[in-house]
């Protein structure tokens, strides 16, 4: 299996005006509205250029995903009949980030088209028009980030096949409360261990006022990168520098230790 297409089936479907089970495919046109029940979920996932693994120097990106009970397909729009289980979500970025811890919930989608390049990670994609839990509307969080990225405009090929994409992935895993996704980051023996345990990471990070939003990154040497960031608690606002530390095992790169260098 494509290691892109690993998200478990769970829960039941409901199509939007008409019904389909394994044996009997929906045809999609560009006005189709489709309502789909299922299981949300988030991943961080490689990019360019090899689209195949951030620990060893793709880019990263992060995907919203909704998992469904049972294989579906569609027609038309390019779609070729195949079953499937996962449909990627274009805009999953709105709303909550809580939500794509695995809340069952019910999507209304429209704009769906069948993958074509490496961003795609799921054999379907589509938009949504809303998401509703137990009957109750969820709307979209309505969240503008302000904060200024120091490094904004960097050309980001230059960190290409390098340790740097994974130190992003890593604070923004971060971001969005995330620390079993930024576990993956850390090299295996310093897992689950102090700062770096996944209860402590979601409880501070997932709990901020303004999300740890990293500034810039720098190279000092080949294992040793610089960063600045930026974050809010209820209290206080921190502006922080730290120094991060590289290891390599087996032909990946990890974050083998974070020094601080500013008192947050």
């Amino acid at each position: 299996m494509n290691k892109k297409y690993l998200f478990a089936p769970l829960f039941f479907l409901i199509f939007f005006g008409a019904n389909a089970n394994a044996a009997t495919c929906t045809k999609i046109t560009d006005k189709s509205q489709i309502e789909l029940s299922g299981k949300l979920s988030f991943h961080i996932l490689p990019a360019q250029p090899n689209y195949e693994d951030i620990n060893q120097g793709d880019w990263y990106e992060g995907g919203y995903f909704l998992s469904l009970d049972k294989p579906i397909c569609f027609t038309g729009s390019d779609f070729d009949g195949t079953n499937f289980n996962d449909i990627q979500l274009m805009n999953g970025y709105e709303y909550n980030n809580a939500l794509f811890k695995g809340a069952v919930v019910k999507v209304k989608l429209d704009g769906l088209f069948a993958e074509f390049n490496g961003h795609h990670h799921a054999p379907a994609l589509g938009t949504i028009i809303n998401i509703s839990q137990n009957g109750t509307a969820i709307k979209p969080k309505n969240y503008v980030e302000k904060r200024k990225v120091f490094d904004e405009d960097k050309d980001i090929t230059e960190e290409y096949e390098t340790p740097m994409p994974l130190i992003r992935a890593f604070y923004y895993a971060l971001k969005v409360g995330r620390g079993d996704l930024a576990q993956e980051f850390i090299t295996p023996e310093k897992r689950g261990q102090g700062a770096f345990s996944i209860t402590g990471m979601n409880k501070f990070y997932g709990n901020l006022k303004a999300p740890i939003l990293l500034q810039n990154l720098e190279k000092i040497t080949d294992t040793q990168y610089r960063v600045t960031y930026n974050y809010s608690t209820a209290s206080k606002t921190c502006n922080g520098k730290a120094e991060v530390n590289i290891v390599q095992k087996d032909g990946r790169w990890f974050i083998g230790g974070i020094k601080a260098l500013s008192g947050c």
